[in-house]
């Protein structure tokens, strides 16, 4: 029997999410350490896609059952992002308050930590003057919304802790975020800033009078109780125990049903993972292979999110973006073959009309010269949705994966560190996103400049010539060498366990 804290976690679960699938991890990792850990489902079904009243109604009768709920539990941490609560900003910054507003103690990791947006007047003037009236207002007003929402929550987090409106004593509260940026940006945002704290404290130090030490711990008690701690930590799925053992997963694996057949010993397999989104850069990977030697194929472990389908919904818009992309480049390639056709035809008629042993020479040069180009849907395989487990060990299966986004609001990517911690050779965009990821794993991952489907397709072949593979349930497992990581799940279980006992 434990005494350690009873702890409730509120995310997506038993869904197809990196929250979900990093919540099982972490909820893992402090169970092995003696506490009491439930899940309280958060489906993104029910709160993030409620529209019509009946949904909305439902919505907000399962956030005040959480609500209730979380009184049962000494700690309450909550995997954030808007999207999962409502279908818009404030709706969901409601939801977070009906959810959290009786817990005993609470912890927010930040998978989306909200910036403010402001275009400036003289861009609104801009469009204006360009006859964009309509758009321009509209950015204003959308801007305006996402400020506000922001502002509420942030004052909702400030009010827990702090006393005030809730007419108990304030909530401990506890953020943990995945950037060494979004760290700054919580301590500046949310009362209690570490930085206040410290110079207080170096200011009773060199305090001479009575008169003014007293006033300046006046000040710095005030502070501490209003300090929220603010702990960083990249996203991380595996302990060294789970690790060792993945790869006989294989043995139960479904993603024989799904995977091409190898064409010859020489194919490599480049992959990329996750959901379909504008921000993932996948037409990037496409633009590399059609680039790399002819045995390279990419692997596309990717589908349509859940979240985006609706009642006689179409072809996902991102989706038919690639598949055009596609289409046209086999068209390219189709236009180029039969080009080379008709004139190694011509060729070979000139060489078919003499005499010599050259001919067999020539005739055999002409066909490789000309030789017919695969087109690109030949090697590039789009394998669909398949379980957490089997995204993860289809990475061991890829000689490479690539991660070519480009700027987004995401603060982190669950596929990307997944790969990370299976020792995966990475080739990833400098985008904002994985510089600040670097920033914990220093040299894990190669670089590629954002649409630089060449430098990719350099790289590559250049960077992976270390690879190693072996038979494992008749899956060929690509192996290379251990790199060394700081940033474990073991961490961030520690940084957990702070988070539980802040008061």
């Amino acid at each position: 029997m434990t005494n350690k804290p009873k702890v409730a976690i509120l995310s997506t679960w038993n869904e197809i999410c990196g929250i979900a699938h990093f919540t099982k991890g972490i909820k893992q990792g402090l169970e092995s350490e003696g506490y009491d850990v439930e899940v309280l489902p958060t489906p993104r079904m029910i709160l993030g896609n409620a529209k019509d009243g009946a949904e909305r109604e439902a919505a907000e009768s399962y956030c005040r059952y959480l609500g209730e709920r979380v009184k049962e539990f000494d700690h309450v941490n909550i995997q954030f992002e808007p999207g999962i609560f409502a279908p818009d900003m404030m709706t969901a910054m409601k939801r977070f308050k009906i959810i959290t507003k009786h817990a005993k103690n609470l912890s927010i990791t930040w998978h989306y930590l909200g910036r403010r947006k402001s275009t400036s007047r003289k861009e609104i003037l801009r469009l204006m003057s360009k006859g964009k009236i309509r758009y321009a207002m509209a950015l204003t007003r959308s801007e305006k919304a996402l400020n506000k929402a922001w502002d509420y929550l942030f004052d909702t987090i400030e009010d827990m802790g702090s006393n005030s409106i809730f007419g108990k004593n304030r909530i401990p509260i506890t953020h943990i975020v995945h950037t060494k940026r979004d760290q700054h940006l919580a301590r500046a945002i949310f009362n209690g800033d570490i930085y206040n704290v410290k110079t207080l404290e170096n200011k009773l130090e060199r305090a001479k009078t009575s008169q003014e030490k007293q006033k300046i711990q006046g000040k710095l008690e005030k502070a501490k109780r209003r300090f929220q701690p603010v702990y960083t930590t990249p996203l991380t799925y595996f302990s060294d125990e789970t690790k060792a053992t993945f790869v006989e997963k294989l043995a139960q694996s479904d993603l024989k049903n799904v995977l091409p057949a190898q064409k010859s010993d020489d194919t490599r397999y480049v992959g990329v993972f996750g959901f379909f989104s504008g921000y993932k850069g996948f037409e990037t990977a496409i633009d590399a292979i059609d680039s790399l030697p002819p045995n390279y194929e990419l692997l596309m472990f990717s589908s349509v999110h859940e979240s985006t389908l609706r009642i006689e919904s179409r072809r996902d818009e991102y989706l038919g973006e690639l598949y055009d992309h596609l289409k046209k480049r086999d068209r390219k390639i189709r236009k180029g073959n039969a080009e080379k056709a008709v004139t190694k035809s011509k060729l070979l008629t000139k060489i078919d009309g003499k005499r010599g042993k050259s001919s067999q020479d020539a005739v055999d040069l002409m066909n490789k010269t000309f030789k017919k180009k695969a087109t690109l849907s030949d090697r590039v395989h789009f394998l669909g949705a398949v379980s957490d487990d089997d995204l993860v060990l289809g990475m061991m299966l890829c000689d490479a994966v690539l991660f070519p986004y480009i700027n987004s609001p995401h603060t982190a990517s669950g596929p990307m560190a997944q790969a990370i911690e299976l020792d995966r050779r990475i080739f990833a965009s400098r985008n904002i996103q994985f510089v600040e990821l670097a920033k914990f794993h220093e040299n894990h991952f190669e670089f590629c400049d954002i649409g630089n489907s060449i430098e990719y397709a350099q790289k590559i072949p250049l960077m992976t010539q270390d690879r190693t593979e072996r038979d494992v349930h008749g899956y060929r497992v690509i192996d290379y060498p251990e790199r060394e990581r700081k940033n474990d799940m073991a961490r961030a279980i520690t940084l957990y366990e702070k988070a539980i006992a802040h008061k």
